[in-house]
């Protein structure tokens, strides 16, 4: 049943979270209230479905989708914050973390929020502004993955495709009336995309 797969999920996110009172506090409720949800002593239908996920912001449908990955969180960065070298990275004390569910993470993973328009409206995928990564930078890039990556000749890092023509790789945005641009050395690729939420801010 459905409210059971949500209960189950509500139970990992609560303990991601460090306890039924942060989530409380998120969603501006009293932590008993998170318990009977857990436990079955209370209506858990889609309202108090959404209302989880739009607190913890968690894409619309998370918590009701049965999962065998894990619930992690992951500080957001700024995109200059990415470039700083892994045990730098480490140190920082971000205002702000996002919450994903993935298969495994390093601890040098981290999330950063697209700021531009490039990678909205593609034909198979788009991605709006806001829109929240989680990146892995203890993954091997390949073809055809999304990447968070600095370009040839630019300081930057943006959010593209990683596409190859030959010997030579290119990142893509999927809009294609932007063009792609060349990156001559992967190592300036920071990370492998491994999900993607909209945020709700």
């Amino acid at each position: 049943m459905i409210e059971d797969t949500r209960r189950e999920n509500l139970k990992a996110l609560v303990e991601e979270l460090g306890g039924r009172s942060v989530l409380a506090d998120l969603m501006g409720c009293r932590p008993n209230y998170i318990s009977q949800l857990a436990h079955g002593h209370a209506s858990f239908g889609p309202r108090a479905a959404r209302r989880i996920e739009d607190a913890a912001e968690l894409s619309k449908g998370w918590i009701d989708t049965p999962r065998d990955m894990n619930i992690h969180q992951l500080p957001v960065l700024a995109p200059s914050e990415t470039l700083l070298p892994v045990k730098q990275r480490r140190n920082l004390e971000p205002k702000r973390h996002a919450t994903f569910m993935l298969e495994k993470k390093s601890e040098s993973a981290f999330a950063v929020q697209v700021e531009d328009s490039l990678m909205t409206g593609g034909e198979t995928a788009s991605f709006p502004v806001g829109t929240i990564i989680a990146v892995e930078p203890e993954i091997e890039p390949q073809e055809d993955q999304f990447v968070w990556a600095t370009p040839d000749n630019e300081e930057t890092p943006v959010f593209r495709k990683l596409t190859r023509d030959g010997a030579s790789w290119y990142l893509a945005p999927t809009n294609q009336r932007y063009p792609v641009k060349p990156i001559s050395d992967l190592d300036r690729i920071i990370g492998v995309v491994t999900s993607a939420q909209q945020s709700l801010l």
